[in-house]
């Protein structure tokens, strides 16, 4: 049964009969200067919950949580000898599985893993260790006498734990060989003279693997410089050198970074910038300018407020999600490397991490969630194609468009089109056509269904734009047609 929810009495323009013409689906994803700009119409000007797969759009996956009893503030996955699952941290005590340790740490804590073991510090207490089994308090003796305590940052290179303050000096501490405790030796960067800013993140990178099988060190710092160390042992003269130094733009979160390949992208106020490029080309590094069809939204979202931001690399490698949480609400920038489409997404996500070939999130009350992997789901999502503004050769208005779209039933449909660059409420609110789709049946759920309907229309003048929205479990945008005058 069809019914509609709000008019569609068609509205006609008595300027004749109307002729066919496709709207190009936006098959190379989201570009946001279509929102003013008048561009190709394989940009969408807006493209959320819905992503490109070369010849359709299709709605993302759906997403399911886990008992709403199960809350922790931080998620970390450890994965060794066929043994996963998560270390969960929470106001008083950390624990995974049943080992537990009484103790507060704090939801930024940072994390490594060396000698089959998770390293968690977090600035406010003794850094903490899982072997799979137990919680250990470890005991580092620093140089230099600074506490151990205070040390909020590790990253493991070369089978050796590094350790530095955020917002402290620029300077770090290393470990011996494959170590959990023991002694830490620290080496000050402002020996290297013109490096400002405190230490944002420590990262292994690949610079050359064809005449260098090692990992550099990389080191960023909040101000944007870039420092890399090539080498084994930060001890031995020898056996460490300073591979080069740059300045890019400044990162903007201390979890605005992830390794892509042998390669590090951070997120910046430009947009992502790519760590090796910016080695070897400067400040012009904008990950091979990837990045900017979502740029303008980046710029305006760290203008707004900072929030927390965090790069993250999908379970299967298929995508790249840009998170940014601000104010209690999550949007997703989500790049597909292989189609090289942006999209956004709204996933209720305030910080994302994978196990077990699955890609979680932690939501802002706690709980976890997971990616749905099949279209059998009870979550509707809602979905919004917006096309960038576009001119007609000999026509001046649109009498119709016509979706064609293979869906979940029940589903919910939205079509407005909109002329000249008139978008106001009132004109939305004109121009609105909704109609609901259920199933044929009473009772059948996730039915497979087609709609091919025209929804009427009468804008006319120089420029137009088509907004599609539908809300469903599952849907696939096959094609767009609209009649013209």
């Amino acid at each position: 049964m069809r019914r509609q929810a709000a008019r569609r009495a068609a509205r006609s323009q008595g300027q004749g009969i109307a002729r066919e013409i496709p709207v190009p689906l936006p098959l190379q994803g989201l570009f946001a200067e279509a929102k003013t700009a008048e561009m190709s119409g394989l940009f969408a000007s807006e493209l959320s919950n819905l992503t490109s797969n070369g010849v359709a759009l299709e709605v993302v996956r759906s997403h399911s949580f886990g008992p709403l009893n199960e809350t922790a503030l931080r998620r970390i996955p450890f994965e060794f000898s066929g043994f996963s699952q998560y270390i969960e941290i929470r106001s008083s005590r950390v624990n995974s599985g049943i080992a537990t340790i009484e103790r507060a740490v704090a939801e930024t804590a940072s994390h490594g893993y060396i000698s089959s073991q998770a390293v968690i510090v977090d600035g406010e207490g003794a850094p903490l260790t899982f072997d799979g089994t137990a919680f250990t308090e470890r005991v580092w003796t620093l140089s230099d006498g600074t506490d151990q305590n205070t040390l909020d940052g590790v990253v493991i290179h070369q089978d050796r734990p590094f350790f530095w303050r955020y917002g402290g000096p620029l300077e770090f501490y290393y470990g011996g060989v494959g170590a959990v405790q023991g002694e830490l030796t620290r080496f000050p960067l402002g020996r290297l003279g013109n490096i400002t800013g405190t230490i944002r993140a420590m990262v292994s990178l690949t610079l050359d693997a064809a005449e260098n099988p090692n990992d550099a060190l990389c080191i960023m710092t909040s101000t944007g410089d870039i420092v890399i160390f090539e080498g084994l042992d930060p001890g031995d003269a020898e056996d460490w050198r300073l591979a080069g130094r740059v300045r890019t733009a400044p990162p903007i979160s201390r979890e605005g970074f992830v390794k892509v390949g042998g390669d590090v992208w951070m997120i910046t106020p430009s947009g992502l910038v790519s760590i090796t490029d910016s080695y070897r080309r400067g400040t012009l590094a904008l990950v091979g300018n990837v990045s900017r069809p979502v740029a303008k939204l980046i710029r305006e979202r760290t203008e707004a407020g900072t929030g927390d931001w965090q790069l993250h690399v999908s379970a299967d490698g298929s995508h790249i999600i840009v998170n940014h949480y601000l104010n209690g609400e999550a949007t997703q920038f989500v790049y597909h490397p292989e189609n090289q489409v942006w999209e956004t997404a709204s996933y209720p996500a305030k910080r994302w991490h994978n196990l077990n070939l699955k890609t979680h999130f932690t939501a802002p009350n706690g709980t976890w969630g997971v990616l749905e992997t099949t279209r059998e789901t009870s979550e509707p999502v809602k979905a919004v194609w917006e096309t960038g503004w576009f001119n007609l050769r000999r026509a001046s208005g649109i009498s119709y468009v016509r979706p064609t779209i293979i869906a979940k039933a029940p589903m919910r449909i939205k079509v407005i089109v909109l002329s000249d660059h008139d978008g106001t409420k009132a004109d939305i609110a004109e121009a609105e056509q909704e109609i609901v789709v259920e199933p044929d049946e009473p009772g059948v759920d996730n039915e497979n269904i087609a709609l091919n309907e025209e929804f009427a229309a009468d804008a006319v003048g120089r420029s137009f734009q088509i907004r599609l929205e539908i809300t469903a479990t599952w849907a696939q945008i096959v094609s767009m047609d609209a009649g013209v005058l």
